[in-house]
């Protein structure tokens, strides 16, 4: 926002040109046009939708699993790799790569 002030600033009080605008600041001569045709008070944000991640369904179970590590003996906690490989893949758990245990190569995710 306070670029757009700046622009502003520039254009009507100091009576620069759009072009001498853009080489001082660093702004495309459209996005100075643009910006000094918007009206008062107007927002140069640009906001993107908000989309659910990965994780979104699995929120809840994630942060309570987080809590009850929290609480368990250091040795004992999941970190890593080894704390999303312990989740099943019928919680709906998925992983890009086939999850094997240390023994016999059981494919623990097979249901994917």
């Amino acid at each position: 926002m306070e670029m757009l002030d700046k622009v502003r600033r520039m254009y009507y009080r100091d009576g620069l040109s759009r072009s001498e605008i853009s080489r001082r600041t660093g702004l495309s001569r459209n996005t100075v046009k643009k910006w000094l045709k918007a009206p008062e008070g107007a927002s140069t944000g640009y906001r993107r939708k908000s989309v659910a991640g990965k994780l979104g369904p699995f929120q809840a179970s994630l942060q309570q699993a987080l809590e009850a590590d929290a609480r368990r003996p250091k040795r004992d906690r999941r970190r890593g790799r080894r704390g999303m490989r312990a989740r099943p893949a019928s919680a709906g758990f998925r992983s890009g790569a086939a999850v094997r245990s240390g023994r016999g190569g059981v494919d623990l995710m097979s249901g994917v």
